[in-house]
């Protein structure tokens, strides 16, 4: 159409947004496992050899509340190759979704205030 131009900016920067760590389970997990830990504790000080779960169940909830604290959620647009890239996990030790812009219907965006507790959901 004559007067409508098109502006196609083949060089798009990506952009991510990273999520904060989930301090909630981090807490729950780390103070289930010091309950158990302190179960187990007082159990074999008292000679009593049953105690061997709570150490079990301790050791886990510890490993889990580790695995909270470092896991983390990325979300990369790719404008350039026309999808997200959402990641979650720890370094290398990740999983990827590939999302390609066809399949998003719309996006969500939920601003929670001056704290940066905003959401951006993705629906497909």
């Amino acid at each position: 159409m004559p007067g409508r131009e098109t502006l196609v900016n083949s060089h798009a920067d990506a952009v991510e947004f990273h999520s904060p760590r989930n301090w909630t389970a981090v807490t729950c997990f780390g103070a289930l496992s010091c309950l158990h830990l302190t179960v187990a504790t007082t159990s074999f000080i008292a000679g009593r050899w049953e105690a061997h779960m709570s150490v079990v169940f301790g050791t886990i909830f510890g490993l889990v509340a580790v695995a909270s604290f470092l896991a983390r959620r990325h979300v990369i647009v790719r404008p350039d190759r026309r999808r997200i890239i959402v990641r979650t996990g720890w370094r290398n030790a990740a999983l990827e979704r590939f999302i390609p812009f066809t399949a998003v219907l719309s996006v969500r965006v939920t601003l929670l205030g001056d704290r940066g507790e905003s959401c951006v959901t993705i629906v497909r």
